[in-house]
């Protein structure tokens, strides 16, 4: 396959709430989306101990996972590799017989430094839900990071939730002063919704104490960037939910956050699952495989959604 060292284009890692966002199916769909114009593309199943990206994609029976690279102590994940049956696209499994305690540091740098040397385009990673520090490592590694969720209150809540924990992360992991840390955790973790301070003005209020190190953290917050995705769309309304969600991000984190779109709810999603086929492949025509194709694009463009494209 080439010079493993050249590595990928671009890793997009998507990632939700708990179980019925979508994600491993937009995942699985996107991969699909851009092998179909012509680039190389490694699916990854990243949600140890909750994998189904294989079952999105039509394998029903992998022969490796995640469990079987990490057990082998490699740092290449061309042994581990199925064929989809998808031209341009090849996927590796997650798994479900490793152990409860999940991988470890060593198993997680491995695996990310064989993503950053895999000799692919495109490299999409279906992350783990929840924000587990594992989740959050492999979405912050990414260069586009794509956050799923419904228009449902619970799921929205999740989203906060997901993009605080993410921007904590990636700022713990910018500094090593202890001092700046601790004041990050108390930041981020407070004891109740109502004391959490919005990050800005925690970080104008840092600046009268440590004005270099504030003004590096914002520089940070102003260049992490994650993008959303609003899944099972009915009517109108729901469609605005990513542009309210978009702006109570900024509010309260400063984050810039992109709209990048939304997927329709449509039957055939549901149809496809069961019969363990993909979307565009089974159904190129219907509203949710346009929307995906659709999406692909302007995450390729790195683009916004607007009114418009409703």
């Amino acid at each position: 396959m080439g010079d493993a060292r050249r590595g990928p284009r671009a890793i997009w890692a998507v990632g939700g709430g708990k179980g019925g966002t979508g994600k491993t199916l937009l995942a699985s769909n996107m991969a699909v989306s851009l092998a179909k114009r012509g680039f190389r593309v490694l699916a990854v199943d990243a949600d140890v101990g909750g994998s189904n990206l294989h079952t999105c994609l039509g394998v029903e029976r992998p022969r490796y996972g995640l469990g079987s690279f990490f057990r082998a102590n490699h740092n290449d994940l061309k042994e581990f590799m199925e064929d989809t049956g998808v031209a341009n696209l090849w996927m590796v499994s997650g798994t479900l017989d490793f152990p409860v305690r999940g991988p470890t540091t060593r198993d997680m740098n491995r695996l990310r430094n064989a993503i950053r040397r895999a000799d692919f385009d495109y490299v999409i990673l279906d992350i783990g839900s929840g924000t587990s520090q594992t989740t959050m490592e492999l979405f912050l590694m990414a260069g586009v990071g794509i956050y799923v969720l419904v228009p449902e209150p619970t799921s929205i809540e999740n989203t906060y939730r997901f993009l605080k924990e993410a921007l904590y992360w990636s700022l713990v992991k910018s500094t090593r002063k202890k001092s700046v840390k601790a004041a990050l955790f108390k930041a981020f973790h407070t004891p109740s919704v109502e004391e959490f301070q919005a990050i800005p003005q925690f970080l104008r209020q840092l600046s009268r104490t440590e004005p270099l190190v504030s003004r590096f953290l914002r520089s940070h917050v102003d260049s992490f960037r994650a993008r959303l995705v609003l899944n099972q769309v009915r009517r109108y309304e729901d469609v605005e939910i990513g542009f309210s969600v978009r702006s109570a991000v900024h509010k309260y984190f400063g984050l810039r956050v992109d709209y990048s779109g939304y997927v329709s709810f449509d039957e055939r999603v549901i149809q496809c699952v069961r019969a363990r086929k993909s979307l565009l492949q089974t159904y190129p025509d219907s509203n949710a495989a346009k929307c995906i194709e659709n999406l692909t694009q302007r995450l390729l463009e790195e683009g916004q959604m607007a009114f418009e494209f409703f």
